[in-house]
């Protein structure tokens, strides 16, 4: 049996050849139509990709491109960031240095006061009873 008639074709059409062979070549004229259609889809779908693969590879080494320059961006920002860093240690160890530093001389300058308050303390109490022995109650008079 032919692919390109039914059974029942066959059967009415077996003793025409020249009828069978006409069904037959519209058959595969169809098919080369067919296949022409499919080939020119395919064409059509293979430039379409071409394209597609073009444009994303252009877009790709943009993109490559922008990577790489922000990378090194980093890069400087990241050698920046160390050295901002650096800098900002160096100046808490000074700070810390000098806060040490101020820290002691407050401390020295509190004690010294502490013992001029009590040498003027102790001069008052004896210049009172160095006056006492005079007599004198007040700051000029006498007992």
């Amino acid at each position: 049996m032919p692919l390109f008639v039914s059974d029942k074709e066959y059967s009415l059409l077996r003793n025409d050849a020249a009828l069978l062979a006409d069904k037959a070549d519209a058959f595969i004229r169809d098919l080369y139509k067919e296949l022409d259609t499919v080939r020119a889809h395919a064409n059509v779908a293979s430039i379409t990709a071409e394209q597609k693969y073009l444009s994303l590879s252009s877009d790709l080494l943009k993109l490559q491109s922008h990577n790489s320059q922000l990378q090194n961006s980093l890069r400087r920002r990241l050698s920046e960031l160390a050295n901002v860093q650096e800098q900002n240690s160096r100046i808490y160890i000074r700070k810390d240095g000098e806060i040490e530093r101020l820290t002691k001389e407050l401390s020295e300058l509190h004690k010294s006061k502490r013992q001029l308050v009590e040498l003027a303390q102790q001069k008052d109490s004896e210049i009172h009873f160095g006056l006492s022995k005079l007599g004198i109650t007040k700051l000029g008079r006498r007992a």
